[in-house]
């Protein structure tokens, strides 16, 4: 059994493959243990580092996904004063789920209906999009197989369940260790991931239509500026 564990993060910390809402950080740790985890303490430690995983902690800022080479640095022999517990001090590294409000975020389409969109982010935190952060340019759409909400300029984008989805962070809302996310489908650079890669192909497509032309066009500028500078050549020269 141990107290409340308390967190420093020190040093390092990074986005893993650039993505900002997940942190590696080297992080600094002192925990609280009774006295009869002292005979195996590793596995004591690790004990309580489990019980951390996939909760939100407020001396993270955010949720343990995940801990790496855990090592005690010290411990104390000495029990605290009113309380049955001795400290040991370790460090370790953390990758950590840290959503902020302004952030893109991708999620799974678990639940589609006419008033809200509902994913899972990383297959375990919810997230939902409400009809008013829907861009009107989406529409629900009900058959007899599925709901959709599909675009009214381009049928290609269209969300269903399993879809995947880029989104914007609203709000993040923390209630007993676990958290609820609050998204948005309304700026222009979020969507479905499959229809944000029609659309990245489209402007390749279209870069690659445009430059031909560009080449010829100064190919042809180049031709003509060659050929009035031998015209001024020759006219200059003396009979």
């Amino acid at each position: 059994m141990a107290v409340p564990v308390h967190c420093a993060v020190a040093g390092k910390e990074d986005d893993p493959d650039g993505v900002e809402w997940l942190r590696s950080v080297s992080a600094r740790i002192r925990m609280y243990l009774h006295p009869k985890c002292a005979s195996n303490l590793e596995a004591s430690v690790r004990e309580v580092l489990n019980s951390m995983l996939l909760k939100f902690d407020s001396s993270f800022d955010g949720v343990l996904l995940a801990y790496f080479r855990p090592e005690i640095l010290k411990f104390g022999h000495k029990i605290l004063p009113l309380l049955p517990y001795f400290t040991v001090r370790l460090k370790a590294d953390l990758l950590l789920f840290s959503p902020k409000a302004g952030m893109l975020i991708e999620g799974k389409v678990n639940k589609v209906e006419k008033d809200y969109i509902g994913m899972l982010v990383l297959g375990l935190f919810n997230a939902a999009i409400g009809i008013n952060d829907i861009r009107q340019d989406l529409f629900y759409d009900e058959v007899a197989t599925e709901q959709t909400w599909i675009s009214e300029s381009d049928e290609r984008h269209c969300i269903r369940v399993g879809s995947r989805v880029s989104f914007l962070v609203k709000s993040v809302q923390e209630e007993d260790e676990f958290i609820d996310i609050v998204g948005s489908l309304v700026p222009p650079e979020t969507g479905a991931l499959d229809w944000i890669a029609c659309l990245e192909e489209d402007k390749e497509a279209q870069q690659e239509q445009q430059t031909p032309v560009s080449e010829k066009s100064r190919s042809k500028r180049k031709t003509e500026a060659e050929s009035s500078s031998s015209k001024l050549k020759v006219e200059a020269e003396p009979r």
